[in-house]
């Protein structure tokens, strides 16, 4: 090799660590946006183990007996039967509605972004194996 042409290729090869730094960084967005929806999924978890299967009817005893909810302060149970929508964490209902919809249209566009190919997740692999086998 002449001295141009490991200096061309000293280029290629920072542009391809350009490209591929740029690739990570997308990627670690991508695995921070996974850890907090993760994290979500746990709190979402934890609120339905505090609070789900209520009315449900278990034996106790020989007894078919109701599961309700317990309440330790007369408050939570004025809070309770005040009729208010009440969000996890405590979050307003606008909040919750927003999140919600908010996460509507996060779903609905992965959705289409899967059909018609340009999935995050569909890395193209044989175009790295192709330029690699090139050089």
């Amino acid at each position: 090799m002449n001295r141009e042409s490991i200096e061309l290729r000293i280029d290629e090869l920072n542009i391809r660590k350009a490209v591929l730094t740029r690739k990570l960084r997308a990627l670690e967005k991508q695995i921070e946006h996974v850890e907090g929806r993760i994290e979500e999924m746990w709190e979402w978890l934890d609120s339905w183990k505090e609070k789900g299967e209520y009315g449900v009817r278990a034996l106790e005893g020989g007894v078919k007996v109701m599961k309700l909810p317990e309440f330790k302060t007369q408050a939570e149970i004025q809070r309770a039967l005040s009729g208010e929508p009440q969000a996890v964490g405590g979050a307003s209902e606008k909040e919750t509605l927003q999140a919600r919809e908010a996460r509507g249209r996060h779903d609905a566009q992965e959705a289409v972004n899967v059909l018609s190919g340009q999935s995050p997740y569909d890395e193209d692999d044989d175009a790295d194996n192709r330029q690699a086998n090139a050089e």
